[in-house]
């Protein structure tokens, strides 16, 4: 246990370290970093992730990546991209009357 709560000390302050030396061009930058480590930080504390947490993290991930790659095309509106990708899953499992 206490080498556990150690190694998360030093993961903390190496990231410390790293936020330091980054180049952020904007505030922005800094607050989605910030919320990356917070995020990670989450899933490094002492309860066990069930299988719908990890679900959740790895589905967050990936659309807040599709929300950063394709925002531009939607006048740099995350919720019209979010909009979007609720109408492609709907029509990709839509549902089927038995």
């Amino acid at each position: 246990m206490r080498s556990s709560i150690k190694k998360i000390l030093r993961e903390q302050e190496r990231e410390k370290h790293q936020l330091v030396s980054l180049d952020i061009d904007n505030e922005n930058q800094l607050k989605r970093h910030i919320k990356k480590i917070l995020r990670e930080e989450y899933y490094h504390s002492s309860y066990t992730p069930d299988k719908w947490d990890l679900l959740e993290h790895d589905l967050k991930k990936y659309i807040d990546k599709l929300i950063t790659d394709h925002k531009q095309n939607f006048h740099n509106d995350q919720y019209a991209v979010i909009s979007a990708i609720e109408d492609i899953l709907e029509g990709m499992f839509a549902r089927v009357n038995r």
